[in-house]
């Protein structure tokens, strides 16, 4: 009995994913169509083809920052830091004033042990959270964070860092 209803599961299973995936095939713009037959595919312990279709999503020409979000935090639970650098860098491309973007994929940079670019875009994230903070008080100082955050720990001692912490 148990056996039958493990493969009644398999057999709705597959029919579900054949499913989702002529759902995609047919409509591209189907972007929360895309990330259920990803999930589904890393279900189903097929890492590629999941990583395939948010990699098709990354690149969908209509892919909006909500999306391109989805992949970030998609890539970011599968530790993938090569998918995770390419779409944080196309997040700040959809998402150029988003401070949180940028340091994020600064953090990643110095992370992935890339001094100069990890500095780059920590600047342009000081420099947006400086003007957000002008504008509100409130809202959370990204310097003050740079300081003590571990992903700079490596960055921490060189001048340019150090530089980027002096208040403008």
């Amino acid at each position: 009995n148990s056996y039958k209803e493990q493969q009644a599961r398999a057999i709705q299973a597959q029919s579900n994913l054949q499913q989702l995936e002529r759902e995609v095939r047919e409509n591209p713009t189907n972007f929360q169509g895309a990330f259920n037959l990803s999930s589904t595919y890393m279900q189903l312990q097929q890492t590629n083809r999941a990583m395939q279709v948010l990699d098709g999503l990354l690149n969908n020409t209509q892919a909006d920052v909500n999306v391109v979000m989805g992949v970030v935090q998609a890539y970011n639970q599968l530790k993938n830091y090569p998918k995770l650098e390419a779409a944080l860098e196309k997040f700040v491309k959809v998402s150029p004033n988003n401070p949180e973007a940028w340091y994020d994929l600064a953090a990643l940079k110095a992370a992935l042990g890339k001094p100069p670019e990890a500095i780059q875009n920590l600047r342009r994230a000081l420099e947006l959270s400086a003007q957000r903070l002008a504008r509100d008080p409130k809202q959370l100082d990204l310097r003050a964070k740079a300081s003590i955050d571990p992903p700079f720990n490596a960055l921490r001692q060189s001048r340019e860092f150090q530089a980027l912490l002096v208040p403008k």
